[in-house]
């Protein structure tokens, strides 16, 4: 089975598709269209300007010195994207996590590699219209790409701009904005997954040159490709996205030089569980691209979030603009599963809600003087988070009465309910400068001081859950009963904790423009990441927090008169007092976070953008990361030079669009991702594959009518292995739509 090498299991392809086939078959549709009529034109051509807003100055993709991959409204309507996952597969060294829960960026995991995110602090930041958003908010939230008009994902450290949760990267997206001109939109779609989409996006003025409002309904729905024979439902990996966001944007005629931008989203995810049986309630192997499951209780991970957002602009001269943004974000998240995910009754319920409030505010001064150019800020975050969970596991009674194991359950069940509350106040000031020593040489420094504020309340109570044995059995049971409740005394808690961070995080480097379209550049940078805590039995644990020193060159180019861009970063990451986690030693699936980690990872980025004639778009990357655990040691084993769980060495894509005079609209990609680990420990290993994707249609004035085929070779892949349930996740297998678009 693909992606399960170690576990036993045969693979199965239906078409057995490979990399190689793969490439020829791109390879041939691309010369295809390149040898069309239609490339002869002579039709003037040129790459359209991309402006990279997400380090809070707004400049050229080819001024941007960190790696970063854009995905434009163009890029999202060509290629058919309709949540960020679809946007992630594209860009090379990144990629969905998890069956869609979570990101990596050059390795990293945007919640954790090894642990660290209990309280909310992760590895890679995503923003929805200047909102910070959290971990569950990344998890389940809103994703829908409808009416986004740029997503922007920075590759590596960005802890002097952005702050707290971007050690490894940032993930920034904007949705389109109210204009003076009337728009409307209206999208349906369809696929034989009983998938069916409907969309709306209309804006235009509500006074002519001051006020204008801009309004986009998404609802998705799916009934998804996961049976379950328990419950009888053959719905049970179905989903629900629904998303309301409202815009307005003021530009006072009698305050020319000052504009307010107000952003409110509602959004409801709702998804069933995700993972398919490798076993059959007898413990036979069966087919997990059968995408069936055996749990006899419903699993479901639901999220409603709301966001608010206010961006004030007021331009004080002709070189200094003062910039406001601030933010609200409420997330409700609610999960239920099957905690042994078995078709046998018992109580094995998990379950987990969490309530987080994320408000921030940012000033920013931004100037430009002669050489000089850049900003300065101030930044404030609070966040309370209410996290209540619920589960059963079992207590390694044998090894703890000895010779009074056979009056014992082998696996003695108990269960813990927790309340977990944290509240983070962080506060910061930055600076990201630039200056023009000559006309070929500038240099550039950042620094950020970052402070921390964490106040913890834990409570916990563990309880047995099967009939301890009678005392009159044994002399010696009575007094293993009460040590053996005193144990589970001992892991029940009420502890109120707090702690306090600090960070100084400098950015320095240079760029040499050897020609107008020709730069190199070099940066250092620190990175780092907060400590926290996260619950332990009858404690609250705290860890220390994480640092990184980032070092990264770039190389930027434009040829052929503006039609084919070439960009590439190379990078080495070195990574100190890591966060990772340790296994509790006396009960099952517990872990807690400790500072004993060490790593390091290097790599590069290598992209190419070209537009050879009018309507013939190209895009090329591969991507390189090696990682690896140089100090780790977990659960008495040395886990040093181990690889990071969803880390691929290599990663690729490539696609075409190609449009025609007449309306005809041809689009075709293919990305790569190489084999990874689905566990620290190496041992379960997620094979490589390559997806192809295509798309045919024809554009009218006001009305465009597509095919879409993702997975056109029914690619069988799996995304995550949980062997203690023999479950896994799998992706998403061949998908065949149609889709219409009205724009008037």
């Amino acid at each position: 089975m693909r992606g399960m090498k170690n576990n036993g299991l045969k693979q199965r392809s239906a078409v057995k598709p490979q990399f190689l086939s793969h490439k020829k078959l791109l390879v041939t549709l691309l010369s295809s269209l390149c040898i069309s009529p239609a490339f002869a034109e002579t039709t003037a051509a040129q790459l359209d300007p991309i402006t990279v807003t997400g380090e809070k100055t707004d400049r050229s993709l080819q001024d941007t010195v960190s790696s970063v991959g854009v995905v434009t409204a163009k890029d999202i309507a060509d290629g058919n994207m309709l949540d960020i996952n679809d946007a992630f597969e594209r860009i090379v060294n990144v990629s969905s996590t998890f069956g869609g829960e979570g990101f990596s960026i050059r390795g990293i995991n945007s919640g954790t590699i090894a642990g660290g995110a209990t309280t909310g602090s992760g590895l890679s930041s995503l923003y929805i219209d200047g909102a910070f958003i959290p971990n569950f908010g990344i998890r389940v939230g809103q994703k829908q790409l409808w009416d986004v008009e740029q997503i922007e994902v920075f590759r590596g450290a960005q802890s002097t701009v952005q702050g707290r949760n971007a050690l490894a990267g940032a993930v920034i997206i904007h949705t389109k904005d109210p204009t003076f001109d009337w728009t409307t939109d209206l999208r349906f779609n369809a696929d034989n997954l009983s998938s069916r989409g409907l969309s709306l996006a209309v804006g235009g003025p509500l006074i002519d040159n001051e006020l204008a409002f801009r309004i986009a309904i998404d609802d998705q729905e799916s009934d998804g490709f996961i049976s379950n024979p328990t419950l009888n439902d053959s719905e049970y990996g179905d989903s629900d996205n629904k998303l309301f966001r409202g815009k307005l944007l003021y530009t006072p005629s009698n305050f020319s030089d000052f504009s307010a931008l107000l952003t409110l989203s509602h959004s409801q995810n709702e998804s069933g569980d995700d993972v398919v049986a490798t076993q059959d309630p007898a413990g036979n192997p069966i087919d997990p691209f059968k995408h069936k499951v055996f749990s006899n209780i419903d699993g479901f991970e639901n999220v409603e979030q709301d966001i608010i957002s206010l961006d004030l602009n007021y331009q004080l001269s002709s070189s200094l603009r003062l910039e406001s943004v601030t933010a609200y974000n409420s997330t409700d998240y609610k999960r239920q599963d099957d905690d042994d995910q078995g078709a046998a009754g018992g109580n094995n319920l998990r379950s987990r809600d969490n309530e987080t409030d994320t408000f921030s505010q940012e000033i920013r001064l931004h100037f430009e003087q002669d050489n000089w150019r850049g900003l300065v800020g101030a930044y404030y975050f609070d966040q309370n988070q209410d996290d209540q969970s619920s589960f059963t596991s079992t207590l390694n009674v044998q090894s703890l009465v000895g010779p009074l194991a056979p009056f014992y359950s082998d696996a003695f069940p108990l269960a813990r309910n927790a309340d977990f509350d944290v509240d983070i106040e962080n506060w910061a000031v930055f600076a990201d400068l630039e200056f023009d020593v000559t006309e070929k040489i500038s240099i550039f420094g950042g620094v950020r001081y970052d402070k921390e504020k964490q106040d913890y309340k834990n409570v916990q109570d563990t309880v047995a859950l099967a009939a301890l044995p009678d005392p009159g059995l044994h002399p010696a049971i009575g007094t293993t009963n009460a040590f053996l409740l005193a144990t589970l005394a001992a892991q029940s808690s009420d502890v109120n904790s707090d702690a306090d961070f600090s960070a100084f995080l400098p950015k320095a480097g240079f760029t040499v423009n050897w020609k107008d379209d020709l730069s190199t550049s070099f940066t250092v940078q620190r990175g780092y990441r907060a400590g926290g805590a996260d619950l332990s039995p009858g404690a609250l644990n705290e860890y220390d927090e994480e640092y990184t020193t980032n070092y990264e060159v770039a190389f930027r180019s434009v040829w052929l008169d503006n039609r084919l861009a070439f960009n590439a970063n190379i990078f080495y990451t070195d990574w100190q007092d890591q966060q990772v986690l340790v296994q509790d030693e006396v009960i099952a699936n517990l872990f807690h976070t400790e500072n004993v980690g060490e790593s390091e990872l290097y790599g590069a980025e290598i992209e190419l953008h070209a537009q050879p004639v009018a309507g013939l778009d190209l895009f090329a990357g591969v991507g390189f990361v090696k990682t690896e655990f140089k100090d780790f040691e977990t659960g008495g084993r040395d886990l040093s030079g181990k690889e990071f769980t969803n880390a691929p060495e290599w990663t690729a894509s490539a696609g075409v669009t190609k449009r025609w005079f007449n309306g005809l609209i041809l689009s075709a990609d293919a990305t790569y991702q190489g084999s990874s680990y689905g566990d620290v420990a190496n041992e379960d290993k997620l094979d490589s594959r390559t997806i192809v994707n295509s798309r045919i249609g024809y554009e009218f004035d006001v009305l465009s009518v597509s095919l879409f085929a993702r997975n056109i070779f029914d690619e069988e892949y799996v995304t995550r292995i949980q062997s203690r349930t023999n479950t896994v996740k799998v992706g998403e297998p061949r998908v065949i739509g149609i889709q219409l678009h009205g724009r008037w």
